[in-house]
């Protein structure tokens, strides 16, 4: 590639001002264009897409509506539920929710349907014939029969009586974020605006409200990272170059390249989101890593002696190919990413990998121009800086131990990471919490705590009964339905099961009692009521049996935020439970939104395997392709893949599960661990073919050119470990293994492959040739230096 090379640089070299007026302009109609990029931060692109789970998610919620996942609640705490004065703040603040746009079915304490002591129907609770609220003994006769209600209790009333609940749901579809987004925030204002007025503390949770919180921690996180990311990266490249000039030229593409991948997502119809707000982070670490690699080929060359022009015309011609190859290596990793099931991480794939290849295209063109342009009239550094000698130094002492021990090293990688891999990996699990990625002691992190402690939580199943075959109405087999949620509500962390028990009277509470399992009663005859009943009565009814003509019904189960390492023996109990108690004439199948984002997560090991896999079907016959030595290739493979083994163990060791952010690591390390093989099995190649032996090519590569392998691979981890910095936990974690995969990586590209690749060359090989030969088959000449 030495001629097509050539010429290219001779071209970008003189026609300097045309190349960045022409990527100027592209910037700039990019910023433009990419001004309009959808925002999606909503859970939705995380859930399952497997056909028979959304089917029957959909149906159910034709049938019965959407259940939970469009609650808002303000839990609201009181001093007395007998102080009329409270009731009627707790009123007012219903009244103001409801009147808000797209909120309805507020659940106001002082109005909802209940029975009394006596198993009377009370269609308002707290109010009288005229709609006013109770006074005196009456109202405190129906206080007390709220407290003793076991449907109110976790539902509008907290455990210790001292909280109470104000629940409305949201008229906008789950994957509306954008519509959702000012109802959310009414709410809020509303909510405090009230708290304020009457001195009565108040909190908001709810799953919409917790998608919101997300959006702007992530949208907060992004800034910070990007900001913590590039200080890093002017840290670690200043330490190293001592140059300003050199600095700003290896960010230079990475800088322009933002608004253009920005523009690229909206062109390829992907939004910001969750996932994807990440894409801009690894774009930049992955294109300065690159950069670097093309800056320092210069600096190495003019710090021997070597003109400015000749410099940065072999500097471009030495990293032309290896760049290509590890451009294509890299994005092949991501694109890997899009045979994932779940539709946020084949989005993410699909835009890092349309990212890293145009990050690099820039790095040709910018650096290229830029270097040639602000370099022509510099001195050359009379001898390399402290980082660059001590960077030699380390090399020269990698090279020395490679070729005395070869065999010491491999076996020493061999063992190191079987022993870690035995330790780490069967602790690795696939689990995700709801919240969990909130720093510890945020508002929504604690308000959902607090729902979860004193009320029913939001998260949880919905089990859809249905007769089988030939069966009748599920609801005439009552005393087995009450046996199934009593059993149901002894479960771990079970908070409240819905059901169409609720629909006839409930033994009162006593002191100490359970509020969650019920006990028999005549449901069946509610069957034929279901379409009368009043407007107050029907959201429930029609949430729990659907219509007076079905012969179906729903219990809604709320637990705590147990994670998704849980969610599936959960419900494997529950059906359990549910085939026990109602036999085979009722099938009951779990569904809701809350379920399919359990099964999305679980599919993640899943679909990460199947990436890694894929990548690694793509990215060894592309490392083949640029190396074109057998043996050297041999000896990459190793050094590609024992770094995935290293960072699942890590995260076993470490406590880190597999989730959204971590998982998709070790698709991408394979493609990033990638690089540095490519780059320095084609430098060794390279002297092969200019007549060094391969033993001699080899140590001469990892002490002369091993330099910017070794940096660039400083600079990833330098830049992972920048997103430390983000307040988000999962961030954090993915953060912290990828920094330890390219460190891993690193020792695997410059110490491991490098050992493998001298052991094929001793004589008791079967892969040593009988004679060295060149690329060519000529008889080398004695080893160069």
């Amino acid at each position: 590639m030495t001629a097509p090379s050539f010429r290219m640089h001779r071209l970008l070299a003189g026609h300097r001002l045309l190349v960045l007026g022409v990527v100027l302009a592209a910037v700039v109609a990019a910023a433009g264009y990419a001004a309009g990029i959808r925002f999606d931060m909503s859970f939705r692109p995380t859930f399952s897409t497997d056909a028979e789970l959304v089917d029957a998610a959909t149906a159910h919620q034709e049938r019965f509506g959407e259940i939970g996942l469009r609650d808002l609640v303000a839990i609201v705490e009181v001093d007395d539920l007998h102080d009329r004065h409270e009731l009627l703040a707790l009123a007012d603040l219903s009244a103001r929710l409801e009147a808000l746009d797209y909120v309805s079915g507020v659940r106001d304490p002082t109005a909802v349907p209940m029975f009394d002591r006596a198993g009377a129907v009370v269609p308002a609770s707290l109010r009288g014939a005229d709609g006013e609220l109770l006074d005196g003994a009456a109202l405190t006769d129906r206080v007390d029969d709220m407290i003793t209600s076991r449907q109110l209790r976790r539902l509008v009333l907290g455990d210790d009586l001292g909280h109470v609940a104000i629940t409305a749901s949201v008229d906008l579809p789950n994957d509306d974020f954008e519509g959702r987004r000012p109802v959310v925030r009414e709410f809020d204002r509303v909510v405090d605006q009230w708290s304020a007025e009457t001195g009565m503390t108040s909190r908001v949770t709810g799953y919409p409200y917790v998608e919101q919180v997300y959006a702007h921690q992530i949208t907060v996180s992004v800034l910070v990272v990007i900001s913590v990311l590039y200080a890093v990266m002017i840290a670690v490249l200043y330490a190293y170059f001592r140059r300003w000039r050199d600095t700003l030229v290896t960010l230079s593409g990475v800088t322009v390249a933002v608004p253009l991948v920005l523009a690229e997502m909206r062109l390829l119809g992907q939004p910001f989101s969750i996932v994807n707000s990440q894409v801009l982070t690894l774009v930049v670490i992955v294109g300065v890593a690159h950069a670097l690699h093309h800056v320092e080929e210069y600096r190495r060359r003019r710090e021997r002696g070597a003109e400015h022009a000749v410099a940065s015309r072999a500097a471009f011609t030495a990293v032309a190919f290896p760049s290509l190859m590890t451009g294509v290596t890299t994005v092949a990793g991501f694109i890997a990413l899009c045979t994932a099931g779940m539709p946020a991480v084949a989005s993410f794939g699909l835009c890092t990998a349309a990212g890293v290849a145009t990050v690099y295209v820039l790095n040709w063109l910018v650096v290229t121009v830029l270097l040639d342009a602000t370099h022509r009239r510099a001195a050359p550094r009379p001898r390399p800086t402290l980082v660059a000698r001590s960077t030699e130094r380390l090399l020269h002492g990698v090279a020395d131990l490679v070729e005395r021990r070869p065999w010491r090293v491999v076996g020493a990688f061999v063992v190191l990471l079987a022993a870690l891999a035995a330790l780490g990996i069967p602790r690795v699990s696939v689990n995700q919490r709801v919240n969990e990625e909130l720093p510890a002691g945020h508002e929504a992190l604690t308000t959902q705590q607090l729902y979860e402690e004193q009320f029913s939580g939001f998260l949880g199943p919905e089990l859809w009964l249905r007769p089988a075959d030939g069966g009748g109405d599920v609801l005439t087999s009552s005393s087995a339905m009450a046996a199934l949620v009593t059993d149901i509500c002894a479960l771990p962390d079970v908070r409240f099961v819905a059901s169409p028990l609720d629909l006839v009277p409930q033994a009162p509470l006593g002191r100490g009692d359970d509020p969650c399992p019920r006990t028999d009663g005549a449901v069946a005859a509610v069957r034929p009521l279901v379409d009368a009943a009043p407007s107050q009565l029907r959201p429930v009814v029609h949430a729990l049996l659907g219509s007076s003509a079905g012969d179906d019904a729903t219990l809604v189960i709320r637990l705590r935020d147990i994670g998704t390492a849980h969610t599936l023996p959960f419900v494997q109990r529950v059906e359990q439970l549910a085939e026990r108690h109602l036999g085979t004439a009722v099938t009951a199948e779990p569904v809701g939104e809350w379920w399919l984002a359990q099964n999305g997560i679980d599919r993640l090991s899943v679909d990460v395997g199947f990436a890694a896999f894929s990548a690694l079907a793509i990215i060894l016959p592309l490392i083949l392709l640029s190396i074109r030595e057998r043996r050297l290739f041999l000896a990459s493979i190793l050094p590609t893949v024992m770094p995935v083994v290293a960072a699942l163990a890590f995260m076993g060791l470490v406590g880190i599960p597999l989730r959204i952010g971590t998982a998709m690591i070790l698709a991408i390390s394979l493609g990033l661990a990638a690089d540095d093989t490519v780059y320095l099995s084609t430098q060794v190649r390279r002297r092969i073919a200019a007549g060094n032996d391969p033993a001699s090519a080899l140590h001469a590569t990892l002490r002369r050119t091993g330099r910017p392998a070794f940096y660039s691979s400083i600079v990833l981890i330098a830049g992972f470990a920048s997103m430390t910095a983000s307040s988000l936990v999962a961030l954090r974690d993915m953060g912290i293994v990828a920094a330890f995969t390219m460190a891993y990586a690193l020792a695997t590209d410059i110490v491991l492959g490098p050992a493998i690749y001298r052991l094929m060359l001793s004589p008791l090989s079967p892969l040593r040739p009988a004679a060295w030969a060149t690329a060519g088959g000529l008889p080398c000449p004695a080893p160069a230096t």
